[in-house]
Formats: C-alpha cells, sequence, structure tokens
C-alpha cells in the first residue's frame, strides 16, 4: 500500500511540472508567425525551440541557428525568447516547444490554414415549392476551423452551414458569411425561392402572343400614318399642277366637258342657240 502512494504522488509531482498547451495560435499560409513564451525572471542565456521532437531552432551566446525546414526563415529575440517564422505553409502547423534557461513554461500549439474563398448559396427545393434547403458552399478545404452565419435581407440570422425555408419563412434574400481565425468572405444575395413568381404555362404561351400583337398593331398604326401623309402629299401636288394648268378641283369636269354638251347634261348650248336664231332671221328677210 505504501508503494502504491509512492508511484501515486510521484505521478502527481510529475504532472505538475509538465508543461500546459496554450490555446492554439491560428495563422494564414504565407503570413508570419511570432510565438511568444512568457516573460522570463532572470536573463536568458540560451533557448531551444522544438517543432513537435525536431529543433527548429536555438540560441547560445551571440549567434542563432534555424533547422530543417525553418533554416533560411526564422528569427529568435534573446531579449524575450519568441520565436519568428516567415513565410508559412501547412507543414509548419504543430506543437512548439521552447526551452529558456533549461526550463519549459509551456508549449504552444500553430495551426496554418487558407483563408477563405467567397462562398456561394446553393438551393435544392421539393417539386411542389414548399420546402427548401440553402446550403452555403465554399473551399474550406485547410481552412477549418469555419463558422457559418446567415443573413436575411441584411439582418443576423442562423449560424449554420444549411438553413430550411417554408412558405412561412420571412426574407426575401438571403446570403451567407463563411468566418475562420484568419478571414472571412460573404456571398452574393439569393432571392427566396418559394416567392418568387413564377409563370405557368399558359402565361408562358399569352405573354409573347401579347407581344406579338402589340408590335404587329403598332407596325400597322405607323404605316398607315406614313400611308396617309403620302397620299395627302400627292394630292397636294396634284392640285398645284392643276392649279398652273388652269384648273380648279372644283367644276374640272364641266370645264372639260365637251363644248355642245351643257353643264346639267340636257338642251341646247349657247353655240347652237346662236346659229339657229340667225337662220331664222334670214328667212325673214328673204320673205
Amino acid at each position: 500500500m505504501p508503494h502504491a502512494l509512492q508511484k501515486l504522488g510521484l505521478f502527481f509531482l510529475v504532472l505538475s511540472f509538465s508543461p500546459s498547451l496554450a490555446d492554439p495560435v491560428y495563422m494564414a499560409i504565407g503570413g508570419d508567425a511570432v510565438l511568444r513564451p512568457p516573460p522570463m525572471d532572470l536573463p536568458i542565456k540560451n533557448i531551444e525551440w522544438k517543432h513537435n521532437e525536431d529543433i527548429a531552432a536555438d540560441w547560445h551566446g551571440n549567434e542563432f541557428e534555424c533547422f530543417g525546414q525553418f533554416k533560411g526563415r526564422c528569427e529568435v529575440n534573446s531579449d524575450t525568447g519568441a520565436l519568428t517564422i516567415k513565410g508559412l505553409n501547412l507543414n509548419d502547423s504543430g506543437i512548439y516547444t521552447p526551452e529558456i534557461n533549461g526550463r519549459v513554461p509551456y508549449k504552444i500549439e500553430l495551426s496554418v490554414i487558407t483563408r477563405i474563398a467567397k462562398p456561394s448559396v446553393k438551393s435544392s427545393c421539393n417539386n411542389e415549392k414548399t420546402y427548401c434547403l440553402l446550403i452555403c458552399e465554399g473551399n474550406d478545404a485547410n481552412a477549418k476551423p469555419v463558422v457559418y452565419r446567415w443573413f436575411v435581407d441584411g439582418k443576423h440570422g442562423s449560424s449554420y452551414k444549411e438553413r430550411n425555408i417554408t412558405k412561412d419563412t420571412k426574407g426575401d434574400s438571403f446570403r451567407c458569411l463563411m468566418m475562420n481565425p484568419v478571414s472571412n468572405e460573404t456571398s452574393e444575395s439569393v432571392t427566396n425561392p418559394l416567392t418568387e413568381q413564377e409563370l405557368s404555362w399558359p402565361d408562358t404561351i399569352l405573354v409573347p402572343v401579347v407581344i406579338v400583337l402589340v408590335v404587329i398593331l403598332f407596325a400597322a398604326f405607323i404605316y398607315k400614318v406614313i400611308r396617309g401623309r403620302r397620299r395627302k402629299a400627292l394630292l397636294g401636288r396634284m392640285q398645284r399642277v392643276l392649279h398652273k394648268m388652269g384648273f380648279g378641283l372644283k367644276g374640272t369636269k364641266h370645264e372639260m366637258g365637251p363644248l355642245n354638251q351643257p353643264p346639267d347634261g340636257g338642251g341646247q348650248s349657247d353655240t347652237t342657240q346662236r346659229l339657229s336664231n340667225g337662220a331664222g332671221e334670214k328667212a325673214e328677210k328673204s320673205v
């Protein structure tokens, strides 16, 4: 029993001196990360940083050196013990352990992730158009953790990747936001598919027919106006020509009729009457 208690006490002693793991640090691919250990009470004499189980960098005296994948793109601050990594890539993710003056204060978890790409909203509805599923789609590979948020008519909505809507759902437009610790992007707005006014099949036939009829009637009206103007212009030109020739539009038939016909078509003309009167006078003188 005493032996078991000694082992248990040793276990808790080791556990109490084991370095704790700090909150994860998220950084974007291509950026720079600065990993800072807690402030030290004594002057720093030596620093060694490990990436998982491998040595990433160390500093002794007045010089520091980076190893492996960090060679040529890391720095160590001798005053604070901070490790700077430039041009981050996915392989830089992992557990970083600083050992300063032979002590390990805690471990730091670094997660290198990609920036969020602009998402889009995809909708899927049943045949009766009574229910639709909206999905916020985007490339989230190597971008996690990702948080989703919906905006309905510009106001904050639910925080899920998918959103259900029915006829009772209020809102005319929807857009979604994708966000991770290093970036965020918002989709374009989409109209509520259950409130869109879709034409039935009679309307799809009637509307084009009405448009064609309107076009035909308008063309006929324009043709009639142009034809009327042309006719009016032609009559005007004829009137001017006849006027120059000495004819007017009124009485033209009477003026152009045979000279031996009276204007009313009956009796003798004035010329015939004068000839008859002259012949009678000559007869009376001979007698």
